[in-house]
């Protein structure tokens, strides 16, 4: 006697996926109102570093970065097109009169929406140092006195020359220097966004920032967690008097205002391999059905295993589509007297966790797309690369009870196991 199960079809709905992350490139704004620079990343899984969860910025560097050890591993920099001129210096104590610089150098949150579906993502951003070119009138030749470039710098701000740091601020020991210019950056920690830098001489002309660039380091959200394409937003920043990057009373940025632009691309690898194309289960007794035919003893459960091999980096649901279904299962049925029974599915995918419980994908039980219960959705811990699982049928108890009622029967249906990525 011989009762088989019969699975005609299986197939995997992945998003095949380009994935985000974000890269800070420069892009003038013109003469508008607000200058623009975008930030681009990316995630793509790699069979090399399967536990990498981050994305890569893929943002060329402009500004201090380029120049060779002044920035840390984890971070970028970027030219801003904008400049700032000050109006005259006083060596009096009001700050007005003074170069004051506040950066947005503690953490903003920038919400990411894919641009297909509408879900959200949020990554954290915050500027770590500030950089540019310091030019000065030539008028200050006259009053600083100065024996060489350096001295000349040195005697007309406090706390020498403006490659020096103001206290509150960290210096990265760079500078480029002529008699009327001086290339610079400071470090801005995320605890102090400002400090100041003062003249020891008054001097009407003022002066002009010009080569603005910014340092700035990203957390970026987990790229397991979402799917495949691009996911963009932009973070609004006030330039001037007030503003998240504040310059002083006495400066006059050259833009109102500074758009970030991310674009963070996700790229996810998805395949389920079978041995064949349309896999065919037959229910047996554990053990084979020698219990049965020799000693007539009835087997509590027919079930068979069928394997298969998971690539995935990305979350997806699993469910069935059935040829019978039955209070919220597949069936199979009887192909004399068209009576159905019901069977059990349940899925094994070590490296991935239920998202409803946080459990391992273990014996977990699927559900019929008719049946209006959610399909059990899975995450994976890290790159899974043909990841050895197995989809498991079986028939128990009263369904295996009424197969035994009629000898010689034969029962089959098909059952279609959908695994996607979509939400």
């Amino acid at each position: 006697m011989n009762w088989q199960a019969k699975r005609s079809r299986m197939m995997w709905c992945g998003v095949l996926p380009r994935l985000w992350a974000a890269a800070l490139m420069g892009t003038v704004a013109g003469t508008a109102a607000a200058a623009q620079v975008s930030i681009q990343a990316s995630f793509a899984p790699s069979a090399l570093e399967p536990t990498r969860n981050a994305f890569t910025n893929d943002t060329p560097n402009g500004g201090l970065c380029t120049r060779l050890g002044l920035c840390s591993p984890d971070e970028k920099s970027v030219q801003l097109p904008f400049y700032v001129s000050y109006g005259a210096f006083s060596p009096s104590a009001d700050l007005s009169n003074q170069a004051f610089f506040r950066v947005p150098s503690a953490w903003r949150k920038v919400q990411l929406v894919h641009a297909a579906t509408g879900r959200t993502a949020e990554t954290e951003w915050r500027v770590s140092f500030f950089g540019s070119t310091y030019r000065l009138p030539r008028s200050v030749h006259d009053i600083t006195g100065h024996p060489n470039v350096s001295q000349g710098h040195h005697n007309l701000w406090q706390g020498y020359a403006w490659n020096y740091a103001p206290p509150g601020c960290g210096s990265m020991n760079y500078a480029e220097v002529s008699a009327f210019i001086l290339r610079y950056g400071w470090r801005f920690p995320e605890s102090s966004p400002t400090c100041t830098k003062r003249t020891n001489f008054a001097f009407e002309a003022g002066m002009l920032l010009t080569d603005v660039s910014i340092g700035y380091v990203m957390r970026s959200p987990n790229p397991l967690a979402m799917e495949s394409g691009e996911y963009t937003g932009q973070l609004h920043l006030r330039l001037g008097q007030g503003g998240d990057f504040d310059f002083g009373n006495n400066a006059r940025p050259s833009d109102s205002e500074l758009i970030i632009n991310f674009t963070l691309t996700v790229s996810h690898e998805f395949q389920v391999t079978f041995t064949e194309a349309n896999p065919k289960v037959s229910l047996a007794p554990v053990g084979g059905w020698s219990q049965w035919t020799v000693h007539g003893k009835a087997p509590p459960r027919l079930q068979q295993e069928l394997p298969f091999l998971l690539t995935s980096s990305n979350e997806f649901s699993v469910k069935m589509r059935c040829e019978h279904d039955v209070s919220g299962r597949c069936g199979i049925a009887n192909v004399a007297t068209r009576d159905v029974v019901p069977i059990d599915v349940d899925v094994t995918m070590p490296g991935m966790r239920a998202m409803h419980s946080g459990g391992f994908a273990q014996n977990t039980p699927l559900v019929s797309e008719r049946s209006g219960q959610v399909a059990p959705r899975f995450t994976p811990n890290s790159y899974l690369q043909n990841r050895h699982s197995r989809l498991r049928f079986a028939a128990s108890g009263p369904a295996v009870a009424e197969m035994l009622k009629a000898p010689q029967s034969r029962w089959q249906g098909d059952v279609t196991v959908v695994f996607d990525s979509e939400p």
